[in-house]
């Protein structure tokens, strides 16, 4: 029937029999004694007042039924049968906007509507929050004391806000189409997304304290922060515009020496002319829009510190689905099961629990394995890195002590020449002093005396040898100090050649094995990131699937009982489904 489609349904589970609130696209909202009693009986109450589609009911207790419609306002009803119809609607808020989904929280009430913002409702305060580019379309909570509120929009983005501070602290990038409903599962770990482009997508939330952590820390007192302000002073024109609109020349004249008007100063002056707006045909509204005007001319120069930017989540998992959803519910907040309407009669059944065991373990093993190779390729580049240092000192080091060794060898020999060289002068010496004494003795016969000076000679002589061997003790000593002493200009360059190709060739084989390293992170770095995806063709054989078909209209609103009882709103009626977790319906 036109206009009389079911777009919302409401349980209440906490009474007995559980009466059921059914929300219409002409705007009326139903309510049922019972979810049986909406399949073939009248309503016991019909509310009227919302001129638009109802896309949202929320019933925290049988006092308390709040609806949402497309005419932008929300209505809290009073269930009271013996209350006139007229007098049903107790509370509403005017949203000014087209409304599209709700939920009620923590004693708050929260609203998505058209323009991307997400309304929050405190008793008489109202607040909005923007973020979504484009219509806000669903809303979750998660589980750790109610500080997470996730919503999902037609921008394709999903924004996780902090209920305290009223901002979006993370968005999650990865559907291509509007992001239609949200379940949150895992204990709060995982978020569960559906959308538009025939996906499920399967996200890690963050805690709370990982955005403590980022937030910068600032030390107490004044010491770092910063404040200017700039004064501008009046325009001449202003005052002269101003006289003219009093008829006044008492005012002051704008000097050099009180062209510095403080602000104080200035309100006396506005005071003063305000009040001889009387004498005059300018009216205030006037002369407060030519003060503003001139107020707007005299910019802040208070530097405010911008905002950090908002970190963007990808999923961890994608799960094609075969048709397009519309709605996700479960029996309660850690249910294990949870069921989607969908297009074509579809209800389509996640084993949350399951499915959640799954990607944590598959998430777990991947980084387990990524920390593991990185932990060994580590270690290995380490221990490379160590024998290729080692072995550049070894070689260096045998290349000094060659070096070392054949300068030795060269000195050795040439001190060896050049003591034969001194004996052989020395010999030739003594020879020439023995002959001039042999001369000489066959002249004078005084073989006394030349004798003498022949004993003098000998101590002279060993007085040299001993002289220049204490000299070779004393440089070799030196020597054995600082061994590359030894060498000349030639080996020394030799060396320090020698040592640069050695040192060259380390840093080449040593820069061959980082860039290796970092190839291998980066490959082993893909395994962590990889995703729990599967294909549209595998998702009736998967295990934590099931499904079931009902007609061929779409499946707008969904109802369930804690015994496990489905109730599916197609076109303008209510249906009753048996879905049994775990059975595929073939």
């Amino acid at each position: 029937m036109a206009g009389r489609t079911i777009t919302s349904l409401c349980l209440l589970t906490e009474e007995n029999p559980p009466p059921l609130f059914v929300g219409r696209e002409d705007g009326t909202v139903e309510q049922y004694y019972s979810p049986d009693a909406a399949s073939y009986g009248k309503p016991v109450l019909t509310f009227y007042g919302h001129s638009k589609t109802v896309t949202g009911i929320a019933a925290p207790s049988f006092e308390e039924v709040y609806t949402c419609s497309m005419d932008g306002t929300i209505r809290q009803w009073s269930t009271d049968t013996d209350q006139e119809h007229t007098k049903r609607c107790v509370q509403v808020s005017n949203l000014s906007t087209p409304l599209r989904c709700m939920a009620v929280h923590e004693g708050r009430i929260y609203a998505g509507g058209n323009d991307g913002c997400l309304y929050v409702i405190e008793g008489s305060r109202t607040s909005a929050w923007s973020g979504h580019k484009d219509a806000l379309s669903c809303i979750a909570f998660g589980v750790e004391e109610g500080q997470l509120i996730i919503t999902g929009g037609y921008d394709n983005h999903i924004r996780v806000w902090d209920a305290n501070l009223g901002k979006t602290i993370r968005v999650l990038v990865g559907h291509q189409n509007h992001v239609k409903c949200l379940r949150v599962a895992a204990a709060g770990e995982l978020l569960f997304s559906f959308g538009r482009d025939l996906t499920m997508r399967i996200w890690r939330l963050p805690e709370l304290t990982d955005e403590t952590d980022e937030e910068p820390q600032y030390t107490g007192g004044d010491s770092g922060r910063q404040a200017t302000v700039s004064f501008r002073e009046p325009a001449v024109t202003s005052r002269k515009s101003a006289t003219e609109y009093t008829g006044s020349d008492s005012g002051p004249t704008a000097t050099d020496e009180d062209s510095n008007d403080t602000k104080e100063n200035k309100q006396e002056s506005n005071s003063a002319l305000e009040g001889e707006t009387g004498k005059n045909d300018i009216s205030a509204a006037d002369l407060y829009r030519a003060a503003a005007k001139e107020a707007a001319k005299v910019k802040s120069a208070l530097k405010v510190r911008p905002e950090p930017p908002i970190r963007q989540l990808k999923p961890v998992g994608t799960i094609e689905i075969p048709e397009l959803p519309h709605l996700v519910t479960a029996m309660r907040d850690e249910a294990a099961y949870c069921f989607i309407g969908a297009s074509d009669g579809y209800i389509l059944g996640i084993n949350a629990r399951s499915l959640s065991k799954t990607v944590l373990q598959f998430l777990s093993r991947n980084t387990a394995k990524v920390r593991a190779d990185t932990r060994e390729t580590r270690q290995t580049l380490r221990l490379a890195i160590n024998a290729i240092k080692k072995r550049c000192r070894k070689a260096i080091r045998d290349k000094k002590r060659e070096l070392i060794r054949a300068a030795k060898k060269a000195k050795a020999a040439k001190k060896a020449e050049e003591r034969k060289e001194r004996a052989a002068a020395r010999a030739t010496a003594r020879a020439e002093k023995a002959a001039a004494r042999a001369a000489a003795r066959a002249e004078d016969d005084e073989d006394e005396e030349y004798e003498e000076e022949e004993a003098d000679e000998d101590e002279e002589y060993d007085s040299q040898e001993g002289q220049e061997s204490g000299e070779d003790d004393e440089q070799q000593e030196e020597e054995e100090e600082d061994p590359l002493a030894l060498l000349d200009d030639d080996q020394r360059e030799e060396l320090t050649t020698f040592r640069k190709a050695q040192e060259k060739e380390r840093d080449d084989e040593i820069l061959k094995l980082r860039t290796a390293a970092e190839k291998r992170n980066v490959e082993v770095g893909r395994i962590g990131s990889a995703t729990f995806d599967t294909t549209r063709d595998q998702f009736f054989r998967l295990s934590f699937t099931n499904f079931k078909k009902i007609g061929g209209e779409a499946v707008q609103a969904l109802a369930l009982l804690p015994d496990g009882t489905c109730y599916a709103a197609q076109s303008d009626r209510v249906m009753r489904v048996d879905l049994t977790p775990g059975i595929t319906y073939l």
